[in-house]
């Protein structure tokens, strides 16, 4: 994902190409759209985890963006 498409709100996944997806775990759902809600502006948005996704089963997490993918709708 690119940091212009990152905005609070946007729909993402993670990428079956990141490390993350392989967890499938509930903080780190295959297949499943969440929301981002915030961000660190002091990282590097596209190389630190940075970017905090809620995942709508009571679970959050941070990525980096190379690991999340934007959900059109």
């Amino acid at each position: 994902m690119k940091a212009k498409n990152a905005i609070v709100g946007a729909k993402v996944k993670i990428k079956r190409s990141s490390k993350w997806y392989s967890y499938g775990i509930r903080s780190n759902p295959k297949d499943t759209t969440g929301t981002i809600t915030t961000f660190n502006l002091d990282a590097d948005l596209e190389g630190d985890f940075s970017t905090n996704v809620d995942w709508g089963n009571g679970f959050t997490n941070c990525y980096r963006l190379i690991d999340l993918k934007l959900v059109k709708e």
